[in-house]
């Protein structure tokens, strides 16, 4: 079964990827959400209405959490369970053409059983089954190295160049070896998985923004909680910090002397 979804998956991955890139030299249509920066363009709805089809053709006892219909989503430790960004950074999809993903996940019963971060102009896919390692474009990855924190990269959301936010995280922002700010939780994840930063800090996401990556970081031992240390509450909006072991007990015992 498991073996069967991953093939489905894959291969819808791949056709979304080439969807993506026919759309990009037309027009696309952005609408604003909650704010200027909080955007959503037809092709993240076409995206997540494909999905969603695909999903309800081949297993329609399933149910689907998406970002552009979660208000109709009632289920959620019960049974098979999707979890769908159709695009990741949208505003980086916009202005830039690039720093986005598509993400897709598979809980069931409320535990990560498949997890997929595809970056759709690179061609390159990442992902995890549970218990059988992650890889990139087939090629298992490594788990990352353990590092202090004067000795990594952090990224962080942009929500931390307002005050508020910042200054729990004072001590970690001047003591790391340097912070980064990608605009697209899918990416930071990425560079963690990568071993290029060791850890990923933000105020506030959706499920749909890390789940798929919680699958990924389980099988290549990197932990995550919210900001003060407690466990996530998988279905809810939260705060996250996640990355290497040492770095991230370090990031937790600041903010809570802060």
């Amino acid at each position: 079964m498991i073996e069967k979804l991953h093939g489905d998956i894959v291969f819808w991955l791949q056709q979304m990827g080439t969807f993506v890139k026919s759309c990009m030299q037309e027009n696309i249509s952005v609408t604003t959400k909650t704010s200027l920066s909080d955007i959503v363009t037809n092709i993240d709805c076409e995206i997540e209405e494909k999905f969603i089809h695909y999903i309800h053709t081949h297993y329609p006892s399933h149910s689907v959490l998406g970002e552009e219909s979660a208000s109709h989503f009632k289920a959620y430790n019960q049974g098979y369970v999707w979890i769908i960004d159709p695009i990741d950074g949208t505003l980086n999809f916009v202005k830039e053409q690039k720093n986005f993903a598509i993400m897709i996940a598979l809980y069931i019963d409320g535990v990560g059983q498949l997890g997929y971060i595809f970056d759709v102009m690179n061609d390159t896919l990442y992902y995890a089954i549970k218990g059988q390692g992650a890889y990139c474009n087939n090629h298992k990855l490594n788990k990352p190295d353990d590092l202090d924190l004067k000795h990594s990269l952090i990224s962080l959301s942009s929500c931390f160049i307002v005050q508020e936010h910042s200054s729990p995280y004072r001590h970690v922002m001047t003591n790391a070896q340097g912070i980064r700010m990608i605009g697209s939780a899918s990416h930071s994840m990425l560079a963690i998985f990568n071993n290029h930063y060791h850890a990923y800090i933000s105020a506030k996401l959706r499920p749909w923004d890390f789940l798929a990556g919680l699958v990924i970081a389980d099988e290549l031992g990197i932990v995550y909680s919210t900001a003060d240390g407690s466990p996530l509450p998988l279905w809810e909006p939260t705060s996250l910090v996640i990355g290497t072991p040492h770095i991230h007990h370090e990031i937790i015992s600041s903010y809570k002397v802060n």
